[in-house]
């Protein structure tokens, strides 16, 4: 059945498929050293001659560029021809570009001030924990430790602070993060901030503070309606709760949803597809017989 849909989607004029990366395409845990299988290379080189192929994600440039180029060093990591929607739609890769050197920033001047407002304000805060080699941290009155992302993690068009702990989507998760967001709130909103940005737990022990109004459904309806894309002949992958509104989306215009196993369920309830294997196993699984 799955094999049909993807060759039904494949036959259709402007074929696009989107892939979130952490959790669909990246493995979290310790199976794979490179944190992806290794015929998931073959399956996107092969796809992305069918058809345009792009990645919706909260990933930094930098850190989808490092991470490509580890499944292809021979390349540069050029498995998605374009276009590409980063850190949940603050940025944008047109077509054939390079991920981490002609991206266009999306954020508006003021989101971007109020966003190192609050960098500021939650390292004047921060107290590191002694005998640390990992850089963690504390706030006032929260348990969770905590630290800014740095370099390749950090985005360059919205903040992600890490919270140490299990990935929100994980049967392991027990509400650790919400002190986190409650005081970086209450902390913000002291200081007359969130009035262009908000506060988003994207489900991977990362709190990101976004602009208000954009995410990754928002900006792939904004492709679409500019005819960069079409959704009507767009598949999408994908793993978390921030995969839904946009899996919603594509499904509306008549596109595909494919879920991996590790999938939170509300997106398997609207899947097309779901995939047995976990992230890179569960693409693998889908695709590999239909390219």
């Amino acid at each position: 059945m799955s094999e049909k849909i993807i060759s039904a989607w494949l036959s259709k004029s402007g074929a696009h498929a989107w892939f979130d990366m952490d959790g669909t395409v990246k493995h979290a845990d310790k199976k794979y050293p490179n944190k992806f299988n290794p015929a998931v290379v073959g399956v996107l080189l092969g796809l992305k001659e069918m058809a345009g192929t792009g990645a919706c994600t909260d990933q930094s440039p930098q850190e989808l560029a490092s991470f490509l180029a580890k499944m292809l060093p021979d390349n540069n990591g050029s498995v998605f021809t374009g276009p590409s929607v980063l850190e949940g739609g603050h940025i944008l890769v047109n077509k054939n570009k390079s991920l981490d050197k002609e991206f266009q920033i999306l954020t508006s001047e003021t989101a971007q001030k109020e966003m190192q407002a609050t960098i500021n304000m939650f390292l004047a805060s921060w107290t590191a924990i002694s005998d640390n080699p990992d850089n963690w941290g504390l706030l006032p009155g929260v348990a969770t430790p905590v630290a800014l992302a740095e370099g390749k993690y950090q985005g360059v068009g919205s903040v992600s602070i890490w919270e140490k702990g299990p990935d929100m989507h994980s049967p392991d998760y027990h509400g650790d993060y919400e002190l986190v967001l409650e005081w970086v709130k209450a902390q913000a909103i002291a200081l007359q901030l969130l009035k262009q940005t908000e506060l988003k737990e994207v489900g991977n022990g990362t709190l990101r503070v976004v602009q208000i109004g954009v995410g990754k459904a928002p900006f792939l309806e904004q492709l679409h309606q500019q005819g960069a894309v079409d959704l009507g002949a767009s598949l999408y992958c994908g793993d978390g709760k921030n995969d839904i509104e946009p899996m919603k989306l594509v499904i509306k215009y008549g596109g595909i949803g494919i879920a991996v196993g590790n999938a939170c369920p509300e997106l398997k309830a609207i899947a097309h597809i779901v995939a047995t294997g976990t992230a890179s196993d569960g693409v693998v699984e889908i695709f590999q017989e239909a390219i």
